[in-house]
């Protein structure tokens, strides 16, 4: 069954649109619900499943469109990329979205469209962009360094990253060169 439900979060900004949202796993009590806008405004909706639901504004990474929000090992681990150009596209926060790590690292100016981190290892973590598959081994240092993981994907435009615990399955959704998965021990391609 589908509800269509209008919830106010707060007052728009001028041309403001949502751009990316993500339901947390780590509440399951309730649903906690995070907003990306193509401003790079993060709102935090909780109790989003019932008509007392209440929104928060997070501190803003940076100006651009969200497009995507991932967690770590925890609901205050989040971890947002940005699809813009000439801007960082990738932080961290380990305070539930108070304050974001710059983790652009050595990584090309190019639109970030996703991001996945090892469920088993918190500093491997692979990031879908508009030149293929990049990956890190350090993300939880200062400075990542990132480099091409495409393999036979190419340098093509990936749309999402998606991960399978029970057979460490990684799936990645391109734009022109189909589905591709790996399965290993770690969630490098």
């Amino acid at each position: 069954t589908f509800t269509n439900t209008t919830m106010t979060l707060g007052t728009a900004q001028t041309n403001e649109q949502i751009s990316w949202m993500k339901v947390s796993p780590y509440t399951t009590a309730s649903t906690t619900l995070f907003v990306g806008t193509n401003l790079g405004r993060i709102i935090k909706v909780t109790n989003a499943n019932t008509t007392s639901y209440a929104s928060t504004l997070l501190t803003t990474p940076a100006a651009g469109t969200i497009s995507d929000i991932e967690f770590g090992k925890n609901e205050n681990e989040i971890m947002v990329t940005l699809s813009n150009y000439n801007l960082t596209s990738v932080f961290f926060s380990t305070d539930g979205g108070t304050t974001w790590q710059n983790k652009e690292g050595n990584l090309p100016d190019m639109p970030v469209r996703t991001i996945l981190a090892n469920p088993d290892d918190s500093n491997e973590v692979i990031l879908g962009t508009e030149m293929g598959v990049w990956g890190t081994t350090n993300f939880l240092s200062a400075s990542p360094t990132w480099s091409s993981t495409s393999g036979n994907i190419g340098n093509v435009r990936v749309t999402n990253l998606d991960y399978r615990p029970a057979t460490k399955t990684v799936l990645v959704s391109t734009y022109g060169r189909g589905a591709w998965t790996t399965q290993n021990t770690t969630i490098t391609l």
